[in-house]
């Protein structure tokens, strides 16, 4: 969820959830999406699942990288209000 702007999702074209992991992801988008994070810019991501209530995680831009193309981003999680969800939501997307 930028802070500016509607909600993405990580999950539609054109952006690719390149890896979700338990202290945060990376993405891609192209170079002609009207998507800029800075680094370390703050943010919201919302993750949810079928069957699971859906938990809003705190993270940090902490990579930010360029191809042929497009955008690199990864961001680090920073504060999770509820752990055990949190696993459980990130386990079921990696499945």
């Amino acid at each position: 969820v930028p802070t500016n702007g509607p909600a993405i999702s990580l999950l539609d074209d054109p952006v690719r959830l390149v890896e979700l992991a338990i202290d945060g992801l990376s993405f891609s988008v192209p170079d002609d999406f009207k998507l800029i994070f800075v680094e370390s810019g703050a943010i919201t991501v919302r993750l949810a699942a079928p069957g699971v209530q859906p938990v809003d995680v705190q993270a940090r831009v902490g990579d930010l990288s360029a191809g042929e193309g497009y955008r690199l981003y990864g961001l680090y999680f920073e504060g999770v209000d509820d752990a055990e969800r949190h696993r459980s939501l990130v386990a079921q997307l990696n499945n």
